[in-house]
């Protein structure tokens, strides 16, 4: 896929994600109709075996086919996560807002685990945490800019919140022991703490 066949199927792409088939034959808004879509689908655990090939094809396909699956093997499988009526999980990720950041974020993506790979995503990440310390009406002492340079990271999934928020608390109650230093007694401590998830 060249750049120019990227950018028609982008095109194509973002008409999906506004445009789906709902339960009516007429194409609508799928965010317009999330009301009347049902939230949980009937399909039968195991119903794409009969859909998809056996073997991966040895040929690629064309995007018109891959988006043509999608719309009659995969859309009639899944749960509405952003209608009202489903109560279970926060659909924070999937604003339009955060439909767009996706896109600019994926068209630059790397393994960004520190500053030297990527000084943006270090930056930027702590003017958000600023933003939101002043949102929540928070300390000074929480600010990046603060006397303490505060900060913090914000976690792309509410799974990887809960693990640092478990390493945290494991870090910060551990008895305090002077030879801590020591590999063998840091081992002991944190194995103190378990987490069952």
């Amino acid at each position: 896929m060249d750049s120019n066949q990227f950018r028609e199927a982008v095109k194509a792409s973002i008409e999906d994600g506004i445009v789906l088939l709902s339960t009516d034959p007429v194409l609508r808004s799928y965010y317009d109709s999330l009301l009347e879509l049902k939230v949980l689908s009937s399909v039968e655990p195991g119903y794409p075996r009969a859909l998809f090939p056996e073997s991966a094809p040895l040929q690629d396909e064309s995007y018109d086919g891959i988006r043509a699956d999608m719309q009659t093997k995969i859309l009639r499988s899944i749960t509405q996560w952003q209608s009202p009526s489903f109560m279970a999980f926060f659909p924070c990720s999937a604003s339009f807002p955060a439909m767009l950041a996706d896109m600019y974020f994926n068209a630059v993506k790397g393994a960004h685990f520190n500053r030297i790979c990527f000084f943006a995503v270090t930056d930027v990440d702590a003017i958000m945490i600023d933003w939101l310390v002043r949102a929540l009406n928070l300390l000074d002492y929480d600010l990046s800019t603060g006397p303490t340079r505060g900060g913090g990271v914000i976690q792309g999934t509410a799974y990887e919140a809960i693990l640092a928020t478990v390493v945290a608390a494991r870090d910060k109650h551990r008895p305090p022991n002077r030879r801590l230093g020591r590999k063998e007694e840091t081992r002991r401590l944190r194995g103190k703490l378990v987490a069952l998830g």
